[in-house]
């Protein structure tokens, strides 16, 4: 009975702390359709509102290209491992 109780307690803890680990701010501006960090030098000086990151995304919201490279990383349409290097074309040889 113990066990359980300490492994009940011992779940609902790391639930709490990984929805607190997910649960961040972002600041977005009236006109802009990006969200960012509240350090982002493009948001220094203006008015921004505070949102849930998740609420910002569910608004249309999209990351910031210099504070939140990692959400930009997470979005893009594959992984790295997926990515295709381009190819030089070979060069055409002289005949002459």
């Amino acid at each position: 009975m113990v066990k359980k109780v300490l492994l009940m307690v011992a779940c609902v803890l790391f639930l709490a702390a990984n929805t607190m680990a997910f649960a961040e701010d972002v600041y977005v501006t009236a006109n802009g359709t990006k969200y960012h960090k509240a350090d982002c030098r493009f948001i220094k000086d203006r008015e921004t509102q505070k949102l849930d990151k998740k609420a910002a995304v569910e608004q249309g919201y999209v990351p910031c290209q210099r504070c939140s490279k990692e959400d930009l990383a997470e979005q893009a349409p594959g992984s790295d491992s997926e990515k295709v290097s381009k190819s030089k074309k070979p060069k055409a040889k002289n005949e002459g």
